[in-house]
């Protein structure tokens, strides 16, 4: 393995350099500030820099707790963790309670609709009994108003017969008295 040619600080001091100077901080540019390394190497250095420096985090070691500290930390995690399954219980049982009242509001919205629907069609099978009756009853009068008619229809034909009768004799009486005369 090759030993480092650029330390991390020459690489960062080199991408400040190119963002002063508004160019793009990119490997190749890199290696043109440092003019040696290899140019992935120098790239993923500044990314991991500007990763740190954007989360302000350092890269500091880190220390393990005491056994007191940890006794303690667990015994607050515990009772978070208590009051957050008691905070989710209650909130649960009110998203419950709000459903169920919801569901109860639609069920008495809809059974009124149905009783109201239900008498709409008893109104409407009434009306449905009304209209027929009357139907009928009209069906029955236009009935004897056709039987009348035909009766009439026959009279009259009756009565043209018998004048028509009428006139033939009433020609032959005069036919006849002409003779006479």
């Amino acid at each position: 393995m090759r030993p480092i040619e650029v330390t991390d600080e020459q690489i960062i001091a080199a991408g400040k350099q190119l963002i002063a100077a508004e160019h793009r901080v990119t490997g190749f540019a890199l290696r043109q500030v440092t003019k040696s390394g290899d140019s992935k190497r120098l790239k993923k250095v500044w990314d991991d820099y500007q990763h740190t420096a954007q989360s302000g985090t350092t890269t500091e070691p880190q220390t393990d707790l005491p056994a007191e500290m940890i006794e303690v930390v667990a015994q607050v995690s515990s009772a978070l963790v208590d009051k957050i399954n008691k905070i989710a219980i209650e909130l649960n049982n009110i998203a419950v309670k709000a459903s169920e009242r919801r569901i109860t509001a639609l069920v008495q919205d809809t059974n009124e609709l149905r009783k109201q629907v239900e008498q709409e069609l008893t109104d409407a099978n009434v009306t449905v009994t009304n209209l027929e009756t009357e139907l009928d009853s009209k069906d029955i009068e236009i009935e004897q108003l056709i039987k009348r008619l035909e009766e009439a229809n026959h009279s009259a034909q009756t009565q043209a017969v018998e004048i028509a009768q009428f006139r033939e004799r009433l020609l032959a009486a005069e036919t006849s008295a002409k003779n006479r005369s």
